[in-house]
C-alpha cells in the first residue's frame, strides 16, 4: 500500500504540480476496495491497514523545530515535543528502524502542501531528512 501512496501521488504531482490542496490529500486515492486518505487533522498519519505512518504534514504556523539545511538544501524533521513515548514518536523510530520512507507534505500557505519524500537519517538523533521531492 505504501508503494500505491508513492505512485499516486507521483501521477498526482504530474497532473497538478508540485503544491497540492487539502482536498487533494483528504480524498486520497483508491487501493484494492479501500479508498486510503493521506491526511487527518493529526499531523502524523497513519492508515489502520499499516504498522508505521504514511505521512507527516506541517502547518504554515507549526510548533515544531524543522530546519531547513542551506547548505545541503535537505530539510530535517524533528519528532514531536520531547516525550520519545508519545505515540507519534513510536511510529516514526519504528520507521526509522525498519528504513521505511515517509510521505512529508510541508505547508507553504494555508491548505496547500509541498510533496517531498523523507528517509530516515541515522546520524541525526530525532530527526528525518528530506531525500527527494517527486
Amino acid at each position: 500500500m505504501r508503494t500505491a501512496a508513492f505512485e499516486w501521488l507521483k501521477r498526482t504531482i504530474e497532473i497538478k504540480g508540485d503544491v497540492l490542496s487539502w482536498n487533494d490529500l483528504k480524498f486520497g486515492f483508491q487501493y484494492e476496495s479501500e479508498i486510503i486518505h493521506l491526511v487527518s487533522q493529526q499531523g502524523i498519519f497513519k492508515p489502520r491497514m499499516l504498522d508505521v505512518p504514511l505521512t507527516i504534514r506541517t502547518s504554515d504556523t507549526g510548533p515544531y523545530e524543522d530546519v531547513f539545511d542551506q547548505n545541503s538544501g535537505l530539510l530535517q524533521y524533528a519528532f514531536r515535543g520531547s516525550d520519545p513515548n508519545h505515540r507519534d514518536n513510536s511510529g516514526l523510530r519504528q520507521a526509522m528502524l525498519e528504513s521505511v520512507p515517509l510521505i512529508y507534505f510541508h505547508a507553504v500557505v494555508p491548505s496547500k502542501y509541498l510533496v517531498a519524500s523523507l528517509k530516515p537519517d541515522e546520524r541525526l538523533e530525532r530527526r528525518f531528512q528530506e531525500f527527494r521531492a517527486f
